[in-house]
């Protein structure tokens, strides 16, 4: 007959020191292991000649305790040899999976049934390591040990037992491919020792033994798993003591010798942070949120928090907040990083940043933030199919235009960083110009176009801060009327909804001076603003900067430094500030310093396209220029400071504009979204 009994897996425990330390080992094993039909288990300790009478003691008591569901057996050594030695000693004659399990842990409720899990998840699977708080790759994150209380020399049994629970409760549901495993507590399946072999005793006493053991398995096609909804606590070199990093040095040395290859390798694999998921969802669960709160999942294409597109973000998620929480995912140092917003019970802000893996971010960011909305501010540095990958998600998707990176690889449409393009219909235009500007070729537009062109329908809800940014968009891209939306942004800046008081007298009588506003580079006209400043110096009209200054300027420039938003309206009328110029050549999808200029009381000169020129027209407070003529600029600039009544009508317009706070866009999105919280109604927009 067929022996069809199920092979015994056997724990290996090599014991050498650490009393203490071995007997919450043991303790532990008691509380969470037994044999059962379909999982026999055996317990081998191994007393590797420690010299310690009252540890042989307790390994003997151990042992000779009757327990019908989990056979325990002592082997003793006679002179020690090392962990390899006594792991050799324990293996032998075992004919199902080994657990090697180190003296100095702490197993937890369900190790063992979920190790098995991970072992027979697939076919090729060598070991299986657990997640603990002592153990190279392996370590969990310092906020969970914190939590619960791990980081001292003997945390208390409830708190490990606390963590595994929560480690558990975390489960992204399959566990994660490792470079290696490690050793503290290593699951080897019979399959892998009987094509591998065992530990080499080229590693004696030990030390790398366990490492050498999982590359060769690698070179004979076996995998190694972390198993990611286990936590086994470990000591950590309890055994080896003082004798600890001596062993450990020479261990890497006879590593490094037979794998000369394994320290890049190493060191590549943990670059990927294959585990970067599963500690992102351990930190999501220890985050005090409300529930039954709906989240919105914002795509964003940096982690600065000082852009146009940014302070937009920023303001929105403060807008919403007393009705949703926020999630931002950005490109972040190779990888990804997902930075949650969110009220705690008190109403306290809080704020979490969590590294993802470059590759699978938005899946993995889609599964820990369970978001009912997705809404894209930027997508540079995301994968070219991200909107594919929405298809996917039953939520609503949301895009709104903050810049046409949509449109082209060089998203700031300056046909060789200098002159606005328009998006021109010939792309012979792009073909002499995006080599320059981006390094790439014409067939870059054509794929970006081609690939966005193919995922438009996942978008719900497109949004334009402008009519003008609609426009650029339409000549690549048709949309379907009903889902386009003009919703400007509105002010990040307070008081503008009420008339500024106008100095009429200091107006008409003080020099003019005029103020170039925002960063000073190519993109926004600083090298304009400088040539103006050296032609009108003598004559007495001043040109001044506020916002940082990457080029060289010229002396006649007076420069303010970096503002914050919030300050600059008052900065502008203390400095005497009667004008606004916006001297850029890059097409505004809308503009916040146009909305800050009149905050402020004060009219604004820009260029004759793009948001800015449509907000000039539409209220009449300011005029608008040919960017790349100077000439042209100062002609204007000298014809206004021979006519400052004509000043002073513009700035009676700015000051009379009423330039609506954030918050009411903020309303218009929070419709838009869908949800079923219902905010104050918000004020009328335009809808296409």
């Amino acid at each position: 007959m067929t022996d069809v009994r199920v092979p015994t897996i056997r724990l290996v425990v090599p014991v050498y020191g650490g009393l203490a330390e071995t007997i919450a080992c043991f303790a532990s094993i008691e509380r969470h292991t037994a044999s059962t039909d379909s999982r026999p288990v055996e317990v081998v300790v191994v007393d590797d000649a420690t010299p310690d009478a009252v540890l042989r003691d307790a390994c003997d008591s151990w042992v000779s305790e009757p327990r019908p569901t989990l056979p325990v057996s002592l082997r003793r050594r006679v002179k020690n040899g090392g962990f390899v030695e006594a792991v050799h000693e324990g293996m032998d004659g075992a004919l199902g999976d080994v657990v090697l399990l180190n003296a100095d842990t702490v197993v937890t409720a369900g190790w063992l049934d979920r190790l098995v899990a991970a072992a027979q998840s697939r076919p090729d699977v060598a070991t299986v390591t657990p997640l603990t708080n002592e153990g190279s790759i392996v370590t969990v994150p310092d906020e969970v040990l914190n939590a619960f209380a791990l980081s001292g020399p003997v945390p208390a049994l409830c708190e490990i037992d606390a963590c595994a629970a929560f480690v558990a409760d975390q489960w992204l549901g399959s566990p994660v491919e490792l470079i290696t495993g490690v050793g503290f507590c290593l699951l080897i399946t019979r399959t892998a020792l009987d094509r591998v072999g065992t530990f080499s005793t080229h590693f004696s006493p030990g030390y790398g033994e366990e490492v050498d053991f999982c590359l060769r398995a690698t070179a004979s096609g076996f995998v190694h798993l972390a198993a990611t909804d286990v936590f086994v606590f470990h000591h950590g070199s309890v055994s080896f003591g003082a004798a600890a990093p001596e062993a450990g040095r020479e261990g890497s040395a006879r590593l490094h010798e037979r794998h000369p290859g394994f320290r890049r390798a190493n060191a590549q694999a943990r670059d990927r942070q294959p585990l970067g998921a599963v500690w992102a969802a351990l930190r999501l669960g220890l985050a005090e949120k409300r529930t039954h709160r709906p989240v919105v999942l914002h795509l964003l294409h940096s982690p600065s928090r000082f852009g146009g597109t940014e302070l937009f973000l920023d303001a929105l998620g403060d807008a919403h907040a007393a009705h949703l929480d926020a999630a931002v995912l950005y490109p972040s140092g190779g990888g990804f990083s997902l930075r949650e917003c969110w009220l705690d019970a008190s109403g306290q802000k809080r704020e979490r940043v969590l590294r993802l893996p470059a590759e699978g971010a938005l899946p993995i960011a889609l599964d820990l933030c369970q978001p009912s909305v997705v809404h894209i501010q930027n997508l540079i540095g995301h994968p070219p199919g991200v909107l594919a990958e929405l298809r996917a998600f039953s939520g609503r998707v949301v895009c709104t235009v903050h810049d046409l990176h949509l449109v082209c690889p060089h998203h700031w449409l300056l046909y060789q960083n200098t002159v606005a393009c328009g998006v021109p219909e010939d792309l012979n235009v792009c073909a002499s110009c995006l080599p320059e500007t981006r390094g790439l070729g014409v067939d870059a537009i054509l794929d970006l176009r081609s690939v966005t062109a193919r995922s438009l329908d996942v978008v719900d809800e497109w949004v334009f801060p402008s009519w003008s940014a609609h426009d650029h968009f339409a000549r690549a891209f048709a949309l379907p009327t009903e889902r386009v939306h003009v919703i400007p942004h509105g002010s990040v800046v307070a008081g503008g909804t009420t008339p500024r008081p106008v100095d009429e007298d200091a107006l008409l009588h003080q020099p003019l001076r005029i103020a170039c506003v925002g960063r000073g580079w190519a993109k926004k006209g600083v090298h304009l603003a400088g040539g103006l400043a050296e032609l009108l110096a003598p004559e007495g009209i001043e040109v001044h900067h506020f916002g940082e200054v990457r080029d060289h300027v010229p002396p006649e420039l007076h420069l303010h430094g970096p503002y914050v938003n919030d300050d600059l309206p008052r900065l502008l009328r203390r400095s005497g500030i009667r004008v606004v110029l916006l001297p850029g050549p890059y097409a505004e999808t809308f503009g916040f310093v146009v909305s800050e200029a009149m905050i402020a009381g004060l009219p604004v000169i820009g260029p004759r396209y793009g948001a800015v020129a449509e907000r000039i027209r539409a209220t009449g407070a300011g005029w608008t220029i040919d960017p790349l003529d100077l000439v042209g600029l100062a002609g204007l600039v000298r014809r206004l400071d021979r006519c400052r009544l004509e000043v002073l009508r513009a700035t009676r317009q700015a000051a009379t504009t009423d330039v609506p706070p954030l918050e009411v866009a903020a309303m218009h999105y929070f419709r838009l979204y869908g949800l079923d919280a219902t905010p104050p109604a918000p004020e009328p927009t335009h809808d296409a």
